[in-house]
């Protein structure tokens, strides 16, 4: 998909005289690949530097507009400062609360770069929609593969010469969640939903309780033409391929016995789910996964679910027992904010210096925590996987532990790469999950194995659909 050139190129002469040459060679090849398009999509797998690259490809077509999750704003402004040479008074990092101070936030004199996080489009949408930007970037950009979202709809509205995205995680197995960013790369030659859909996806309808409720996606209708299309526009790398050097992963399960509140708890929520769902023929996902979410809170802690509970449970104390004969350094990833509060407050009255990234922190003080970790100024961080699986690098830890694992296959891989990247210099990066038995913990590993349909059905549907309540007994 990149062309070596046979001479040094303009950009190569370009780079060394800025003093670029950290970049790898397969990156100065992404480099020159992006600055030869006005719309790519750039794939490389998780940790291979795809900020750098997107930020040294840029560098000359400002203003710039730069959209990322909320944890990695301050981080994009300093790597723009660190690879673009450019003076941080002309970087604009957006905070939520700013809507409040200015009108004129994304116009401002003496700025080439603006960041702003995907849920903060919203408040400023007339202000990007107005200007004519040079480029804009679009970072973790499966997030808007949903195209009906309102921040789906706002970054693809906004007008710009150059249109770059960003993802080490492109759902292009499934050729209609591709379309929005199609459509954002594109948007004359992708124009409409349905036709791309009637072009490129095999699906037939879904019928439930003898209706059609839209449609059960089974594939792309012409893999090899479809890959042909996106020739040119999409462009992916493997770690094996590119940094062969980069450690092997190795994984373990600690499976921990609830204790008797626990598993009486549990139990009983279980058992009130499996009636409620005997007397249904059919639940809404939305509901199930709310229910299911509660056992796994139960699963972790009832601590989780009650606030006057103490703060102990046999997870918690796994994950501690763990940490404590750990001579490196460590990240921790759980779902819920209370568990993070907990472990995080538990080390530090221990003596473990531990730093936190959870959704309440600002982006800075994200940034802080992160340099502390990189640093060794803490020895163990504890991050939600809301706040923490994107965007962010954590390569001071070899060993990264999952107290309750994610849903999703593709939000696990990005959570593991966040140490399995470029700059770890382990020998090996260690993984491990925490697994409460006979819970519904087991049965998301299994589904994760499997990638079984009804897990699909469950976790990546987002219309709120209607599925067979028999079925999710079993999950049970």
């Amino acid at each position: 998909m990149f062309c070596s050139p046979s001479t040094k190129s303009p950009l190569t002469i370009y780079l060394e005289s800025d003093s670029f040459m950290e970049l790898h060679p397969f990156q100065v090849q992404g480099v020159t690949w992006l600055r030869s398009k006005e719309a790519a999509l750039l794939a490389d797998e998780p940790g291979l530097g795809k900020t750098a690259q997107a930020v040294v490809a840029t560098k000359s077509f400002t203003p710039c507009l730069i959209v990322c999750p909320n944890s990695s704003k301050y981080f994009w402004a300093s790597e723009i400062h660190k690879w673009g040479g450019v003076p941080k008074e002309r970087i604009y990092v957006y905070e939520s609360w700013h809507r409040y101070e200015e009108e004129n936030l994304f116009n401002q004199l003496g700025v080439d770069y603006y960041i702003i996080h995907w849920e903060g489009l919203r408040y400023v949408e007339s202000q990007l929609i107005k200007r004519k930007w040079g480029c804009k970037i679009a970072d973790e950009a499966h997030r808007m593969k949903n195209r009906k979202t309102q921040q789906s709809k706002i970054i693809r509205k906004v007008k710009a010469n150059r249109r770059y995205a960003l993802t080490g995680t492109p759902i292009i197995n499934s050729p209609a969640d591709m379309w929005a960013l199609l459509n954002y790369l594109y948007p004359d030659k992708y124009r409409s939903y349905w036709r791309f859909f009637n072009e490129w996806v095999l699906a037939i309808p879904r019928v439930i309780a003898g209706q059609i409720r839209g449609y059960e996606i089974l594939g792309t209708r012409n893999p090899k033409a479809f890959r042909e299309e996106l020739r040119g526009v999409v462009a992916r790398r493997l770690k094996k391929t590119v940094q062969p050097e980069l450690p092997p992963k190795l994984y373990t399960t600690l499976e921990v016995p609830l204790t008797l509140k626990e598993r009486k708890a549990y139990e009983e929520m279980r058992q009130e789910m499996v009636v409620q769902l005997s007397e249904a023929l059919e639940v809404a996902a939305p509901t199930v996964l709310a229910q299911m979410t509660r056992l796994r809170q139960l699963a972790d802690g009832l601590f989780l679910l009650d606030s006057e509970a103490p703060l102990e449970g046999a997870k918690l104390d796994a994950v501690l027992d763990f940490l404590s004969d750990r001579i490196g350094s460590t990240v921790v990833f759980t779902q819920f904010v209370r568990m993070a509060k907990a472990l995080h407050q538990k080390l530090n009255l221990g003596g473990t210096p531990t730093g936190i990234i959870i959704g309440e922190a600002s982006a800075e003080e994200r940034e802080v925590a992160r340099d502390h970790f990189q640093k060794g100024s803490t020895k163990v961080i504890v991050l939600t996987l809301a706040t923490g699986a994107e965007s962010i690098t954590l390569t001071a830890a070899d060993t990264m532990v999952f107290i309750d694992r994610p849903w999703s296959p593709l939000t696990l891989q990005q959570a593991e790469d966040r140490i399995h990247r470029i700059g770890q210099e382990s020998e090996t990066v260690h993984y491990v999950s925490i697994i409460a038995i006979d819970t519904v913990d087991q049965r998301v590993q299994e589904l994760l194995r499997k990638k079984d349909f009804l897990f699909r059905q469950l976790f990546e549907r987002s219309d709120g659909g209607l599925i067979d309540a028999q079925e999710v007994i079993k999950l049970l």
